[in-house]
């Protein structure tokens, strides 16, 4: 994936171009890819790990800020925010 400046001759981009090209930012930084049929698997072995992440999600979202201040100082310095360090180790 290549990082872009001034994608399309803007400032900023998002979305496809046709069947070719897809825009989009990440973390504040810019990068074009090529464009791929998204998938969406039904077998039994995804819905079990979207069950898991949903059970993640549903716990972060219900805990109480004390908690969420642990995971917080735990992502500190580290290329992840506090709801991802949470879900990775849970996961």
């Amino acid at each position: 994936m290549a990082k872009v400046k001034a994608p399309a001759l803007s400032m900023g981009g998002s979305g496809q171009i046709g069947k070719t090209m897809t825009f989009a930012s990440w973390r504040g930084v810019n990068y074009v890819k090529q464009y791929t049929v998204p998938a969406n698997p039904q077998s039994a072995d995804q819905q079990k790990t979207r069950g898991v992440f949903g059970w993640a999600t549903a716990t972060w979202k219900s805990s109480p800020s004390l908690f969420k201040a642990a995971w917080t100082a735990f992502a500190k310095g580290k290329p992840l925010t506090d709801r991802n360090a949470f879900i990775g180790a849970n996961v």
